[in-house]
């Protein structure tokens, strides 16, 4: 619920978690879009909460599509020759949020939201993140290139550290060992575009 110059309205949360596990929205300034087509009878979607003197994005159902536009910046030349890219493709079984035709490289993409210099990832335990990791080192372990991208949603982090849940600790070890790729970077979100901004430290 939003309100605008007195009228209370009803907006739309692109996102499947809940964001107040995240971050604190009440009697805060956002920035509002016109209702999409998933958007159902509410009056606007929610697409940036006004943060410091920056935005942090809250529309997370862009987070891949940003991606997908950006990955054939150089920042990400470390993943080699990227002219087609495929969105939520099944490779070998596993479901990848972006697949590197090119080069057969699956993406996974791991959002990151807090107003923290340093945070913890995954926030609260995930049977999912770690079905995951099992799969990826599989696929690892079977020859085939992988990638995590971290992508922290907010200009304030600094770094993002995965000790603190041993199982994803150890998995994402185990993954980093036999190869897999990664890299933890800021989004630089204004109200006309949202870029690949800084790099974030990982910490496992």
């Amino acid at each position: 619920m939003v309100d605008i110059q007195g009228e209370q309205h009803i907006c739309y949360v692109a996102s499947s978690s809940r964001l107040s596990n995240f971050i604190e929205l009440s009697d805060k300034t956002v920035l509002l879009l016109p209702p999409g087509e998933n958007a159902g009878s509410t009056d606007f979607t929610l697409f940036a909460v006004k943060y410091r003197n920056s935005l942090i994005l809250l529309n997370l159902s862009l987070v891949n599509a940003v991606l997908e536009e950006q990955l054939k910046r150089k920042c990400f030349s470390f993943l080699g020759k990227r002219k087609e890219i495929l969105k939520e493709h099944n490779y070998k079984g596993y479901k990848a949020d972006l697949f590197i035709k090119d080069t057969e490289t699956v993406i996974e993409i791991k959002t990151v939201l807090s107003t923290e210099e340093e945070t913890v990832f995954p926030t609260v335990r995930s049977e999912r993140i770690i079905r995951q990791l099992k799969h990826l080192n599989q696929l690892l372990e079977e020859g085939h290139r992988c990638c995590m991208l971290f992508v922290s949603l907010s200009p304030t982090i600094r770094s993002i550290d995965l000790s603190r849940d041993p199982e994803v600790h150890r998995l994402f070890k185990r993954c980093v060992e036999n190869g897999l790729s990664f890299k933890a970077f800021r989004l630089k979100t204004t109200e006309e575009s949202i870029i690949v901004g800084r790099s974030v430290e990982l910490c496992f």
